[in-house]
């Protein structure tokens, strides 16, 4: 299998990914992987991982989010896919499936904005893995900024995602 392009730099790695020739259930010709190892407390709170990002705005509804409280602190790489075109959350989970990742939790979505924080500011980062149900709706954690201002926010799990969207995703 070759590959279009391989870049690798201090803190990251692009890959872009060729499609499968012989199969019909790619999501798109080419799915852009860019990996950050990011350090993931798991005995912080939802309160304290949202304090380290150093967020401007925050949707209130960020609570709706629990987990429990591990006790270690893990390594972990963080894929961003990009897919370059409008997908759906369900295109994207069966791609991250067929790659052999799983959605981004909220705590991983927060380790990467607090220690990425310019990331955002150059496209918004979804974590499909991340859902959260307010107002009988589900809705997803997502990164993303507006002129200087870093947002955390929650978007439609049910969005078709333009082209510009990242996905957070984890190897599983």
């Amino acid at each position: 299998m070759k590959f279009a392009r391989l870049l690798v730099a201090v803190g990251m790695m692009t890959i872009a990914m060729p499609a499968r020739s012989q199969s019909t259930d790619c999501v798109c010709p080419k799915v852009e992987q860019t990996v950050f190892r990011v350090c993931v407390d798991q005995t912080r709170t939802l309160a304290q991982l949202v304090a380290d990002g150093k967020y401007d705005w925050v949707n209130q509804n960020i609570t709706k989010f629990q987990f429990a409280l591990g006790t270690e602190r893990v390594s972990t790489d963080i894929v961003l896919l990009h897919f370059g075109r409008s997908v759906t959350s369900e295109q994207v989970r069966a791609e991250m499936e067929r790659l052999g990742l799983r959605p981004a939790d909220v705590r991983e979505l927060l380790s990467l904005g607090a220690q990425e924080p310019n990331l955002q500011r150059d496209f918004s980062i979804i974590a499909l893995g991340a859902v959260a149900k307010v107002d009988d709706y589900r809705y997803v954690a997502y990164l993303h900024r507006s002129d200087h201002v870093r947002y955390l926010d929650l978007y439609w799990f049910g969005s078709e995602w333009v082209g510009f969207y990242r996905f957070a995703a984890v190897h599983k």
